[in-house]
């Protein structure tokens, strides 16, 4: 997993782009993924840290934009969670 960087005009371009590239910018802020799945936000930064989710941060020059958690990277990391807890 990893965080990923990019500045706000490449984001504006990929979105602009096919649906398969579009999906990957669709994501989950820290806050709503973790309700999403049950945990703090603490708990989403250090699944971040730990590598376990991805995580985008968009930039506009030095200014943070966006952070978001994609969706499919939130939705692995709960399947994971779930199989370990079974």
């Amino acid at each position: 997993m990893l965080l990923r960087k990019m500045a706000f005009k490449d984001w504006e371009k990929l979105s602009t782009v096919s649906d398969a590239q579009r999906a990957k910018l669709i994501g989950w802020s820290p806050g709503g993924a973790a309700a999403e799945i049950g945990i703090t936000r603490q708990g989403i930064h250090h699944a971040i840290r730990r590598g376990d989710l991805d995580a985008v941060a968009v930039y506009d020059g030095t200014k943070l934009v966006m952070f978001m958690i994609p969706d499919d990277s939130l939705r692995a990391y709960q399947e994971r969670r779930q199989r370990r807890s079974a």
